[in-house]
């Protein structure tokens, strides 16, 4: 079963960036899920972990909610990318966290 990460507009999307890797790193799927403004954060998300070589994408679904407030219809787009762990994931992980670590020392 694929990790669901549902991201928003009001955290950067580097917080989403590494919620992910650590699904990838543990369940080895992942599913990012982007309601409305916060499309673009998970579009970066997808696109950075796989152009980094974190992750190989499986599915990209777009679709439209419709939500009913007092009376009002409003639509909604709606994102799901799914990833899953890449070849290259563990390769690509440690040499980050040997780069954050030189870093930080």
């Amino acid at each position: 079963m694929a990790v669901e990460i549902r991201a928003g507009i009001n955290k950067p999307y580097a917080t989403f960036i590494n919620e992910a890797k650590q699904g990838l790193k543990d369940k080895g799927m992942i599913e990012l899920h982007g309601l409305g403004d916060s499309i673009t954060n998970v579009i970066k998300v997808g696109d950075m972990l796989s152009s980094q070589g974190y992750a190989d994408l499986t599915s990209f679904h777009t679709l439209t909610l419709d939500e009913n407030r007092e009376g009002k219809t409003w639509s909604k787009p709606k994102v799901i990318i799914s990833l899953k762990r890449s070849a290259t994931f563990d390769k690509a992980y440690n040499e980050y966290e040997s780069r954050r670590s030189a870093r930080n020392n």
